[in-house]
C-alpha cells in the first residue's frame, strides 16, 4: 500500500486546489480527489485514491458521491457493471465550473429576489424615507 508521502509531488498542488474548491463550499478532500483524478493518465478506483491520499474509505466514498452528484468526476462506462468502480475527472473543466457557479449564483439571486418581494409586498410598512419602492421594484427586475 502506498503512503501519502509517495505522492508528494501532488501534495502542494492538490492542497491549493482543495483550498480553491473549499471556497465554493466543498471540502478540501474533494479538491485532492479531483486533482489526482484529473492528473492521472488513467482512471482510478476508490482504493487507489485511499492509497494515494492516506485517508479513510468512508471519506473517499462520501466525497466520490458528492463529486459525482456535481459532475466534477465521472464513473467510467467500462466500470458501470463491475464491482470495482473507476473514476476520472470530468474533462469539461470550464463547463463544470460554469455549472457550479450558475447553480450557486441562481440560489443566491433567488434568495435576494424573494426577500425583496417580501419587502415590496409589505408596502404599508415600508418607510418611504428609507426605501424607495420604485428602486426596490427595479432591484427585483434585475
Amino acid at each position: 500500500m502506498k503512503r501519502p508521502e509517495d505522492n508528494i509531488e501532488l501534495n502542494p498542488l492538490s492542497s491549493r486546489i482543495g483550498e480553491f474548491i473549499e471556497y465554493w463550499g466543498y471540502k478540501k478532500i474533494h479538491g485532492a480527489i479531483w486533482t489526482h483524478l484529473y492528473l492521472s493518465p488513467c482512471p482510478l478506483s476508490a482504493q487507489d485514491l485511499i492509497s494515494r491520499l492516506g485517508v479513510s474509505k468512508a471519506l473517499v466514498s462520501l466525497s466520490i458521491k458528492d463529486l459525482l452528484e456535481h459532475r466534477l468526476i465521472l464513473q467510467t462506462v467500462e466500470s458501470y457493471h463491475k464491482k470495482n468502480k473507476f473514476y476520472e475527472a470530468n474533462p469539461d473543466v470550464f463547463g463544470v465550473i460554469r455549472s457550479v457557479l450558475q447553480k450557486r449564483e441562481a440560489t443566491l439571486i433567488s434568495n435576494v429576489v424573494n426577500e425583496a418581494r417580501i419587502l415590496l409586498d409589505s408596502k404599508s410598512t415600508i418607510n418611504p424615507e428609507r426605501v424607495d419602492p420604485k428602486k426596490l421594484k427595479k432591484l427585483i427586475d434585475m
